[in-house]
């Protein structure tokens, strides 16, 4: 496993906050960001859990909120990048519209 040398907590959040919002880029319009949310922190819980069955790895439920809070992270910069896309698509449509 590649290591960056941060906490893994810190590792988690990373990830997840990476991960869920290129899936919301990809599924938010389909599924909506609540089943987006709801499924990954899913996925993360029955991750660590899975690790109770393997004899070189702990589940901890603080790896489990960091994962989360990843989660909402994700979701929280996939927002900002929407709105902020919407805010440029709109001001260049006004701006067309006055130099026509």
């Amino acid at each position: 496993m590649i290591r960056t040398g941060l906490d893994g907590r810190i590792e988690h959040v990373l990830a997840y906050a990476c991960i869920t919002s290129l899936v919301a880029l990809v599924y938010a319009n389909r599924v909506g960001l609540k089943a987006i949310a709801i499924t990954l922190t899913l996925y993360a819980g029955v991750l660590e859990i899975g690790q109770n069955f393997t004899s070189s790895r702990n589940a901890a439920f603080g790896d489990f909120l960091a994962s989360s809070t990843g989660i909402l992270i994700g979701i929280f910069l996939y927002i900002i990048v929407r709105i902020r896309v919407r805010r440029r698509r709109t001001r260049n449509c006004l701006s067309s519209q006055l130099i026509d």
